[in-house]
C-alpha cells in the first residue's frame, strides 16, 4: 500500500495535469501521427527524400470523409514528426483518378523531363478509369507519369501518358527503384494475385521482366508492393532483397495486412528460399506501407510508413471533418537467426528528440497500477521490461473503457472490445494476436497517441498497430501477473510533445 501511494504522489508531481479544450472535430486527431487537414486519406504514396525533406504523398479525397475520386495529397517534413501540408499534387483527369504509386529522384535526368541543372522528381502512379464517366475506360488501370523540377511544389503530367498499358482491372500501385546492377529503372506492380516486374532506361518505355506469385491463394488481391535491398544486420556486405506485398484478405488478423519475403533479385526475377511470408505487423491497422526512396547513403536507413486503418471499417470510424491516419515512420532492419531472416521495425530515432519528461518505476507485487500523463496535450511512450511470460497489461480511463494486452503461451493478444467507441463493425472487436518468442527480460514498447496504439516487442521483432477511440483519454496503466509470483522489472514512461 505504501509503494502504491508513493507511485501515485510521484506521478502527480511528475506528470502534473494537462487541460485543453478539444473540439469534436479534433477529438481523435493524434499529435505525432500524420493526418490530413480534412477529407479522406488512405495509402501513403510517392515516399521520397530530397534536399533535407521527406515527401509524403497519399491517397486523398478532399471533398468528403469517405473514399471517392482519388487525388494525391502532399506533405513534407524535415524530421519525420512535424509535417507541413502542401497543396494537392495530382488531380483526376480525362484518363482517370490517381491511384497509388511511387516517386523517384531522376538525378541524371534519364527521363528528359527535367534538365541537368534541375533534375526532376518523377511520380509513377496508376490512372484508374472507374470514376470518370467514360465507358471506354471503365475498369481500366494503367501507369502514368508526372514530374516536378521545383522540389515537388508544382507538378505536370507527362503528355505521353499512360506509359504502361493494360486491359486488366487489377494492374496497379507501381513501386519504382533504380537497379544499380542492370543500370535501369525497375517497376514492381500488383497484378491481381501476382507481382509483375518491368524495367526501363528512361521511365517512359517499359519492358516486361518477370512475375512472382505465392502458391497460397487465400490471400486475396495483391496491392501496394515494395521492393528494396537491405543489408543483414552485423553483415554489411551481405545484402538481401525484401518484397513487401499488401493483401486484401487472408492475413493473420483476418482482414487486410502486409507481408514480406526475403530473397534475391536480378532486375527481372525475384527468388526466395521460404515462400511462406513473414508478417510485417500483426495488428489490425497497418496496411499498404512503403519505404522512402533516395535516402542518402550517409544515413543508410530503410524507413517505412503505412496507412493506420483497415478496409473492414475504415469508412465507419468516428469522424466529422477528416478521416485517416498514418503509422509512425519506422526504421527497418534485417536479421538472420536460426536459419531464418527476420524484418524488425521500430519508431524512427527522431522521435526521441521530442521526449520532454520521463519517469521510471520498479515493478513490485502481483499487480501494479501507474498513472499516465493526460493524453491530449502529449503522446506517451511506454517501455516495460519484465521477466514474466504470463502477464496482462491494460490501458484504462475513469469510464471503465480499456484496451487489454495479454501475454501467455508464447503469444500476445490485444482486445479492443471495451476500448471506447467500438460499434463500428464486429471485426473491430475481434481479438488480434501475434507470436512472441520469449526472451528475458521481455521488452515491450508502446506508443499511445490519442487514438493510436503501436506496440513493439523484443526490439521490434514483432509489432501491432491498433486504432482505439476512448471517450476520454486512458489515464492508467495496470499490470497483472497471471501467475502467483511477484512482478519485477521496470516501467519507463516518456511524454512526447511537439516543439
Amino acid at each position: 500500500m505504501k509503494n502504491v501511494l508513493i507511485l501515485f504522489i510521484v506521478g502527480m508531481i511528475f506528470f502534473g495535469s494537462c487541460k485543453r479544450k478539444i473540439s469534436e472535430n479534433e477529438r481523435y486527431r493524434p499529435i505525432i501521427h500524420f493526418t490530413p487537414p480534412s477529407g479522406w486519406m488512405n495509402d501513403p504514396n510517392g515516399l521520397v527524400y530530397l534536399d533535407g525533406e521527406y515527401h509524403l504523398f497519399y491517397q486523398y479525397n478532399p471533398d468528403t470523409i469517405v473514399w471517392g475520386p482519388m487525388h494525391w495529397g502532399h506533405a513534407v517534413s524535415a524530421d519525420l514528426i512535424h509535417w507541413q501540408h502542401l497543396p494537392i499534387a495530382l488531380f483526376p483527369d480525362s484518363l482517370g483518378t490517381i491511384f497509388s504509386g511511387s516517386c523517384v529522384y531522376d538525378e541524371n535526368n534519364t527521363s528528359g523531363l527535367g534538365t541537368k541543372e534541375y533534375p526532376p522528381l518523377v511520380a509513377i502512379f496508376t490512372h484508374d478509369g472507374g470514376l470518370i464517366n467514360r465507358p471506354e475506360r471503365e475498369g481500366l488501370q494503367e501507369q502514368s507519369l508526372a514530374f516536378s523540377t521545383d522540389k515537388g511544389r508544382t507538378w505536370k503530367k507527362y503528355v505521353g501518358n499512360p506509359v504502361l498499358h493494360s486491359m486488366n482491372k487489377n494492374f496497379r500501385d507501381p513501386k519504382v527503384i533504380w537497379h544499380t546492377q542492370i543500370q535501369k529503372w525497375v517497376m514492381t506492380l500488383a497484378a491481381g494475385e501476382k507481382i509483375m516486374f518491368f524495367n526501363s532506361p528512361d521511365l517512359k518505355i517499359w519492358k516486361f521482366g518477370g512475375t512472382f506469385t505465392l502458391s497460397d491463394t487465400t490471400l486475396g488481391t495483391y496491392e501496394c508492393p515494395d521492393l528494396f535491398p537491405i543489408a543483414v544486420q552485423g553483415k554489411p556486405k551481405d545484402t538481401k532483397w525484401v518484397l513487401l506485398t499488401s493483401y486484401t484478405s487472408g492475413t493473420p488478423n483476418g482482414s487486410c495486412g502486409t507481408s514480406y519475403l526475403v530473397g534475391d533479385f536480378d532486375g527481372n526475377t525475384f527468388t526466395c528460399n521460404d515462400t511462406r511470408p513473414g508478417w510485417f505487423d500483426y495488428g489490425a491497422d497497418n496496411y499498404a506501407g512503403g519505404t522512402f526512396s533516395n535516402i542518402p547513403s550517409t544515413d543508410g536507413r530503410c524507413i517505412m510508413i503505412g496507412w493506420m486503418s483497415n478496409w473492414a471499417y475504415a469508412d465507419k470510424i468516428p469522424a466529422t471533418t477528416w478521416r485517416g491516419t498514418m503509422t509512425l515512420p519506422r526504421e527497418l532492419s534485417l536479421t538472420f537467426k536460426d536459419g531464418k531472416y527476420q524484418i524488425n521495425s521500430f519508431p524512427v530515432k527522431e522521435l526521441k528528440a521530442f521526449y520532454t519528461d520521463s519517469v521510471s518505476y520498479s515493478l513490485d507485487g502481483l499487480n501494479q497500477s501507474v498513472r499516465l500523463p493526460e493524453n491530449g496535450c502529449c503522446a506517451i511512450d511506454i517501455h516495460i521490461d519484465s521477466a514474466f511470460d504470463s502477464l496482462k497489461i491494460a490501458l484504462s480511463n475513469n469510464n471503465n473503457e480499456m484496451v487489454c494486452l495479454t501475454l501467455k503461451s508464447q503469444k500476445l493478444i490485444i482486445n479492443r472490445a471495451k476500448s471506447g467507441k467500438t460499434k463500428v463493425t464486429d471485426f473491430f472487436n475481434k481479438e488480434q494476436s501475434m507470436p512472441l518468442s520469449m526472451t528475458f527480460p521481455l521488452k515491450l514498447h508502446l506508443v499511445y497517441d490519442i487514438a493510436t496504439l503501436e506496440l513493439f516487442a523484443n526490439n521490434g521483432a514483432v509489432s501491432m498497430a491498433e486504432m482505439v477511440y476512448p471517450g476520454t483519454a486512458y489515464t492508467r496503466l495496470q499490470l497483472n501477473n497471471l501467475g502467483k509470483k511477484k512482478l519485477f522489472g521496470t516501467i519507463t514512461i516518456n511524454k512526447i510533445r511537439l516543439k
